[in-house]
Parts: structure tokens; sequence; C-alpha cells
């Protein structure tokens, strides 16, 4: 992976939502704490990486923050990508 890294069990977390029938919310927990050149991965047009390319494509929002253990250690991070699940959204 670019930008993550699978925890000791060889595991990354996805979760898919759907918000309200309108977006299509997926987060990703990875066990790599920073997130190398989000700004370039956050910008229409220069996103690094098929799944961020795909972000873009569709006119996404893409967050990330830190990701804390029971204890508040930091031990990975959440990428959040929310879609609009409406086609004509997408091709307006």
């Amino acid at each position: 992976m670019r930008h993550g890294r699978a925890f000791p069990d060889g595991c990354v977390v996805l979760r898919l939502m759907v918000l309200h029938s309108e977006h299509l919310r997926i987060e990703v927990d990875d066990a790599r704490p920073e997130f190398p050149d989000f700004d370039t991965a956050n910008t229409p047009g220069r996103p690094t990486g098929r799944g961020l390319w795909w972000v873009w494509h569709y006119r996404g929002r893409l967050t990330w923050r830190p990701k804390r253990d029971e204890d508040g250690t930091v031990a990975g991070k959440s990428v959040c990508a929310v879609l609009p699940l409406a086609w004509d959204e997408v091709i307006a």
C-alpha cells in the first residue's frame, strides 16, 4: 500500500456506510500513523494512487485523522472518503 500499512494481524479495516441515501462514506483504518503527501493527494487532478483517483473522479471529499487505541496512543490512522450516490451529481 502506498499510503497505509496493515495492522500486526495483517488486516486493514474497511467500513462502508450510506448517509441519508445521498452519499457513500468509505472509511479505512490502517497502522501507518501518518498520511504522506496528503495535501497533494487531496488536490483535485493530482491524487496519488488509484483509490484516491476514484475519490476525485466521483467528486468525493477526503479527510483523515490519527487513530488512537483505548489508552489514547496513536495506533494508525483513519481515512474517510465521502462520495455522492446520485449519478447526476457525478456527471454534472
